[in-house]
């Protein structure tokens, strides 16, 4: 009893002077994350240089009267919190960057034609979106308004994250047509009161700087206080009754389309990323959303970006249930290999005999653990499949595809969305063109569908609009956060995954426009003439010729009886050309182009990449919820094999079965072009053996993705067309009618 005593009193002396400790510590790194001594970012100087207009495709080489014009329609700069955590010193470095370096990027370094700024709205303070009012600006006023060298759109990122996924709507960009300061919100509006960055506690910011001079650390810190000071605007406020100095949020997108149209302005809404797993939870299904999807705002969809393609269905299973409630572990696929399968792999490595009896025990019992672990929901790492090193994955868990995107969700891809049967609405706005000239209101009866266009864009988080030209300066082009051996532990947390092994350069969005202009390129967006890329400046023609109404381009909606017939015809992307053109340098100097652009800029030579094969993809959009909509993409439905001695590569073709069938169907092309050296063109860095399997991987993460180290593998760049949607004549008729007895 004495001896208890003795150890309480012990206690009791130490304590007091613990606790003062820890408060003196807390104190210590709360003051060091304060920024007091940063500085914050204002917009820099805009050379007022244009830049020379070249066309990309001749008047021979064209099949339409249109341009065919190249944008980047999301990027962000270090106004995005997470941009400029990725980007501070010990990471990538390229931080500190304004809209108006993406502005300088855009017109000198990638030469694109149009792109748009999209910082997170939760983390553009007032001061923040007002610099990047005037750095669009001040970008669009370099240029000859009629005929411009280069378009800006003002715009944010509307960044919504949620667990429970069926309250998950994911993250859209929202594009203005309109850009003057007098004519556009006086604030963006975000998804939620705060990022996940300046969700943190000030004292962990303090952390980060501990021990580091460097004064990127208090500007960051600066940054994260001006974040978190701007107070939540009141919700039940009309949006010009707010004062200019509070953040607006919406929860869910009628809120968000509710304080948009108390704006006024024109606008379209862009979701993308979605099939991204870091961004999106498991079991994230975009039939939830189809009560709040909008067709008249959501006219477009990011297929690729520099965080992967979110394009194909695929089964990304990770376990199975019988009827009688038994967990069972999938089979291996072209296309995916479940982590279950991979923890019985591991398993067997370490059995002298693997076909023993005892072996196969050991094998079943890892896989079903694995698999159990999936079906409860919960996170699998390493250790879980009895792995010590990355290599020890495999290929499980990740869609074994062209540049996926990282920890793959199926039901929120593009053939996904495409295939599925929305719950029937009378309320959602808008008809297939053929019939909705008159009518606003949807028919009561017809099914609620996504009809997307699709693009592709960079999701850039270091200013580079169209950074996918060439194919290297991994740090500065892609989002990747890991260079090799990170020491702070709380920046290494974000290095340590596979993650870092799948991003890539970025996309782009192609617009077939009639001029080249701001309205032309608005036009074309909003009529889905338009169509992505992986980034290389692939061009694409896909045309139904036989319709009612003539020859009809991509993005188009019509009504059928005969059978379509189509035309598809691309042309490779220009071989580049070391360097940079003079009126990069003329404009930017000699350090500028090597600070912004790496010292690489866009800079086509004469000779075009070859087009090897073009892929036509049907799908046929669900009659009831439930067909299996595996059994309605059919991918590739037909593949044509360009010729080797053609520079372009062109073919015609004919739905014989629509004649019969007379369903509701959507058409899209794949443009593929001869494989080429890109940034993680194979994520999984694969050694192959004979045969092309992959027998040993090399993710570029940790001692493999040192600063010096491009990740360059052998990818199939492409272009994907918007789709055309046929729909059968008897449907127009039976709409018209539907029409007729709601507007009596």
């Amino acid at each position: 009893m004495l001896q208890g005593n003795t150890m309480f009193k012990k206690i009791a002396l130490v304590l007091p002077s613990l606790v003062l400790g820890l408060v003196c510590v807390g104190i210590y790194f709360h003051q060091l994350g304060s920024g007091q001594q940063g500085v914050l970012h204002d917009i820099k100087p805009i050379p007022q240089q244009t830049r020379p207009i070249t066309k990309l495709v001749s008047p021979t080489e064209n099949i339409s009267p249109s341009e065919i014009l190249f944008g980047d329609l999301h990027v962000h700069t270090g106004y995005s919190a997470d941009a400029a955590l990725f980007n501070l010193p010990e990471l990538s470095g390229f931080g500190g960057t304004t809209p108006a370096d993406a502005c300088n990027y855009a017109r000198y370094c990638s030469a694109i034609d149009f792109w748009s700024i999209n910082d997170h709205a939760e983390d553009l303070s007032p001061r923040s979106w007002n610099n990047t009012v005037a750095a669009i600006e001040a970008c669009n006023a370099v240029t000859n308004e009629s005929r411009p060298d280069l378009v800006s759109f003002l715009g944010w990122e509307w960044s919504q994250r949620s667990g429970n996924a069926n309250s998950h709507y994911g993250h859209k960009n929202v594009i203005l047509r309109e850009y003057k300061a007098d004519e556009v919100p006086t604030r963006p509006i975000a998804a939620h009161n705060q990022s996940f960055v300046t969700g943190f506690p000030q004292a962990i910011w303090g952390y980060l700087k501990m021990g580091n001079k460097n004064q990127a650390y208090d500007d960051f810190n600066a940054l994260m206080q001006d974040i978190s000071s701007t107070p939540i605007c009141d919700n039940n406020t009309d949006v010009r009754s707010l004062p200019d100095t509070c953040r607006e949020v919406a929860l869910t997108p009628t809120k968000l389309y509710e304080k948009l149209d108390q704006w006024g302005n024109d606008h379209i809404i862009i979701p993308h990323g979605l099939a991204w797993g870091t961004t999106n939870p498991e079991g994230a299904d975009l039939k939830n959303q189809l009560d709040e999807h909008d067709p008249d705002r959501q006219r477009l969809l990011e297929v690729y970006s520099g965080h992967g393609s979110s394009e194909r269905f695929i089964n990304t299973a990770n376990f199975l249930t019988s009827d009688e409630g038994e967990i069972s572990c999938p089979e291996t696929s072209d296309d995916y290999s479940p982590c279950c399968r991979q923890a019985g792999e591991l398993v067997k490595a370490q059995c002298d005999d693997a076909n023993t009896s005892t072996c196969q025990t050991l094998i079943s019992d890892a896989q079903r653990k694995v698999a159990g672990l999936y079906a409860e929901g919960k996170t699998v790492n390493l250790a879980d499949i009895g792995g010590k090193t990355l290599a020890d994955w495999g290929q499980c868990g990740q869609l074994k595809d062209f540049m996926p995107a990282y920890d793959y969700r199926a039901k929120q891809s593009a053939q996904y969305a495409y295939a599925l049967n929305g719950d029937l609405d009378e309320n959602i706005k808008g008809l297939s063109s053929a019939v909705d000239e008159k009518a606003n209101a949807k028919p009561e009866g017809r099914v609620n569908r996504y009809r997307f266009g699709l693009i592709g864009s960079s999701d850039n988080h270091k200013a580079r609009a169209g950074n996918g030209y060439k194919e290297g300066n991994r740090l500065m082009i892609t989002d990747t956060k890991d260079v090799g051996v990170v020491k702070n532990q709380l920046l290494r947390s974000f290095t340590s995954k596979r993650e870092g092994s799948f991003y890539y350069s970025g996309g782009l969005v192609a617009a077939h426009t009639e001029g080249r202009n701001r309205d032309a390129i608005w036009q074309s967006l909003n009529n889905r003439q338009v169509y992505g890329t992986s980034g290389d400046r692939i061009l694409l023609w896909f045309d139904l010729l036989n319709s009612d109404q003539g020859k009809l381009p991509m993005g188009s909606e019509t009504f059928m009886t005969a059978a379509p017939k189509f035309h598809v015809k691309a042309l490779g992307a220009f071989e580049q050309i070391p360097g940079c053109p003079d009126y990069a340098k003329d404009a930017l100097g000699e350090e500028g182009v090597e600070n912004l652009c790496g010292g690489e800029c866009y800079n086509p030579g004469d000779t075009r990449k070859k087009i090897t094969r073009l892929e036509v993809v049907r799908i046929f959009p669900q009659q009831s919820a439930d067909e299996s909509i595996s059994g309605l993409i059919e991918d590739p439905w037909k593949s044509y094999e360009c010729p080797e001695d053609s520079e372009g590569c062109s073919f015609s073709f004919e739905d014989t079965d629509y004649a019969t069938s007379q369903r509701e169907v959507l058409y899209y092309v794949r443009a593929i072009q001869a494989p080429s050296l890109a940034v993680n063109g194979d994520p999984f860095g694969c050694e192959r053996d004979s045969d092309g399997n992959c027998i040993t991987v090399n993710y570029c993460v940790g001692p493999e993705a040192d600063r010096a180290e491009d990740c360059l593998n052998l990818a199939a760049e492409r272009a994907w067309s918007s789709p055309i949607f046929i729909e059968p004549k008897a449907k127009a008729t039976q709409a018209q009618t539907d029409i007729s007895k709601s507007t009596r």
